[in-house]
């Protein structure tokens, strides 16, 4: 095994995030001047960048450029890049949206020097965790007296591999399926996907006992940048080592700092740190995410909620364990008996937290793309638009053909927001498919456009909030025209927008209704009882809708609609009609007559007012207060 290892640089399309990060390799500290450096850049339609890639140069040794000739996508094109450690004997992984401390190279090699032969140690990382990727709570290692801690987490955002360390995950997952280690991962995990390189590594260090080592302070940092595989912004982003030290290292045994796949502290260092532990069989479940039913231990350590607690602990001090190693008395932590009893979340005293990740429970939403026709310039603007919206809690599901099910997942391979692929075809129709999947669902907001059709910028974070305090409300739409304006929309008349179902029934007939669901946001519970036979269409999905659920219009443009979105796709309305006929306005004389008179140009406003909202008995609608950047509800 050399002890200089190879820096591995994996680009794709980002030519300015790839700029950055070699030149903070450039700017390193490096002992030596043999240094091999490979650039491995995944096939793309961008330019520019193996043109960079070749024209710099690197003084510190052999630089190597490896054009991919096909796509691979991230999770094949990492597990290529560490596989070079077979021919190298060490390597660096970094990928393009990485910025390196001025001595990563130091303490790689020094790290690599001490942990290199450990058959327990299945990779070195350069990053130092300070939020948990299992909750999005701040995590940090509890101190015992050296530089490094380990946790059978694998790193992605700077990390080391030897030879043997690769070699022996690679056979490892050669004999184990997705089926065979899927029981085995954090739920976290299981959000992640097929396309994660990281997901089959971790249920790796889990099955054979392996850990990563971790540094204390920080040799690389995520930029998380606003690209096609960012899902956060300045979340995992964490301070860099900036000047030189020297390393205390220690192996496994001696360590009380090891923690599981849900960043959560090992029993072992608890019993070595408090005996009171000691004659109890129990695992940590301190940050309350772990699924205590499939527990195999006697107790569990949490800050959930039980009866009887054996032993309880404060939650005054972070990390939250070092209230049990410095026995803080208090009720908020508890050592609890697994029988059948039921642990509930409990409100914690967590000053130290992440809190508008506990207290603001942000809403899920779940995006479909529908995908019909293939373009790769639609594909990624409609991409952009969401991964701009800078909002962490989404999951994409692509809906398409089956001539473009390769075409797509090669696509979508680069996203790290939870992803799935569903085909449909002429004997099941999209709306089928996508009701299909809406209905396995919970908790969630869903909302869905074809490729081509965009989401307005912010938009994510501004639902969010009027679902949350407007608990009421399960279905939003926006005025999405072309010609609509932000600065006049408290003038704008919404008459023609807000709908009842008898108002909708009539316009059918008229050939008026806009019945296009895109870029609307519908929480998934109003399709608990939505019938899959009924919604071939479009339209007859719309219907299904709004006779059962309230349409609340919001006076803003939630995004742009592509040219295909304005295409009517077989509605079928002469049998909607009639399958819906029950709708039919039930207005007599009088009604009519007003109904005319507050659509004629010559009454006056406040008539009209009047009308909608007593008459008709219309919601009032959401209209953007722009002084104080959020909505109010206005009568018309």
């Amino acid at each position: 095994m050399k002890n200089k290892p190879a820096i591995v640089v994996i680009a794709y399309n980002r030519l300015a995030p790839l700029k950055r990060l070699i030149s903070s390799i450039e700017k390193s500290f490096f002992e030596f001047k043999d240094i091999d450096l490979v650039i491995s850049i995944d096939k793309s339609d961008q330019l520019g960048i193996i043109d960079f890639a070749n024209q710099f140069n690197w003084i510190n040794g052999n630089k190597r450029i490896i054009a991919q000739k096909e796509h691979l996508g991230l999770k094949q094109h990492v597990m290529f890049c560490a596989s070079l450690s077979n021919e190298y004997g060490s390597v660096i992984l970094l990928e393009d949206d990485i910025i390196v401390s001025p001595w990563f190279y130091n303490y790689a090699v020094e790290a690599l020097q001490y942990y290199g032969k450990n058959e327990q140690i299945a990779g070195i990382s350069l990053y130092n965790y300070e939020v948990a990727e299992s909750c999005f709570y701040p995590f940090k290692a509890i101190d015992d007296g050296t530089d490094v801690y380990f946790m059978q987490v694998a790193s992605s955002w700077g990390q080391l591999f030897t030879k043997q360390q690769w070699s022996s995950f690679e056979k490892w997952f050669s004999k184990n399926t997705e089926e065979n280690f899927k029981t085995h991962l954090p739920n976290y995990l299981q959000q992640w996907g097929k396309h994660s390189w990281k997901r089959h590594f971790i249920c790796y260090l889990i099955s054979e006992n392996k850990y990563f080592v971790f540094p204390r302070l920080s040799l690389s940092t995520n930029c998380e940048e606003e690209g096609i595989n960012s899902k956060t912004k300045n979340v995992f982003h964490v301070p860099l080592q900036i000047s030189f030290k020297e390393y205390l290292f220690c192996s496994i045994n001696q360590s009380n700092a090891l923690y599981d796949a849900w960043f959560e502290i090992k029993s072992l260092c608890l019993n070595n740190l408090n005996e009171a532990l000691m004659q109890y069989d129990y695992e940590v479940d301190l940050y309350g995410t772990k699924d205590t039913q499939k527990s195999k231990h006697e107790f569990v350590l949490s800050t959930k909620l039980g009866n009887s607690p054996k032993l309880s602990f404060a939650a005054e001090t972070f990390p939250l364990e070092s209230n049990v190693i410095l026995r803080i008395e208090g009720q908020d932590i508890g050592l609890y008996k697994l029988n059948s009893l039921d642990l509930i979340p409990a409100k914690l005293k967590l000053r130290n937290l992440l809190t508008k990740h506990q207290d603001k429970k942000q809403t899920l939403f779940i995006i479909y793309i529908i995908i019909e026709n293939w373009n790769k310039t639609d594909f990624d603007h409609t991409i952009n638009s969401i991964v701009n919206q800078n909002y962490p809690f989404i999951q994409l599901v692509f809906i398409t053909t089956e001539n473009l099910l390769d075409q797509v997942e090669k696509e979508i391979s680069y996203l790290i927001y939870d992803t799935e692929l569903l085909k449909f075809d002429e004997k099941l129709a999209w709306t089928q498919v996508l009701i299909q999947s809406i209905q396995s669902t919970k908790e969630s907001v869903v909302s869905w456009l074809w490729i081509g059709s965009t989401y307005k910028l912010g938009f994510f974070n501004h639902i969010d909030n009027l679902l949350k305090f407007n608990p009421n409300i399960l279905w939003l739409r926006g005025i999405n025209e072309p010609t609509f304006s932000h600065q006049h929309s408290n003038q704008i008349n919404v008459r023609t927008h807000r709908l009842i179902a008898s108002e909708a029934y009539e316009l059918l007939k008229k050939n008026r209704l806009n019945d296009n669901l895109e870029l609307n946001f519908i929480s998934s519970q109003c399709f608990s009882h939505i019938y899959i036979s009924q919604t071939t269409n479009q339209l007859a999905l719309f219907f299904c809708l709004i006779k059962s659920y309230q349409l609340h219009i919001v006076v803003a443009n939630i995004g742009n609609l592509s040219i295909q979105s304005n295409v009517k796709k077989n509605d079928d309305k002469e049998r909607i009609i009639k399958q819906f006929s029950d709708l039919q306005s039930k207005d007599n004389l009088v009604d009519a007559f007003f109904n005319w008179l507050s659509k004629s140009d010559f009454i006056q406003f406040k008539f009209a007012k009047w009308f909608y909202t007593t008459k008709k008995n219309y919601p009032a609608v959401l209209r953007f207060d722009e002084k104080n950047n959020s909505f109010f509800f206005s009568k018309y």
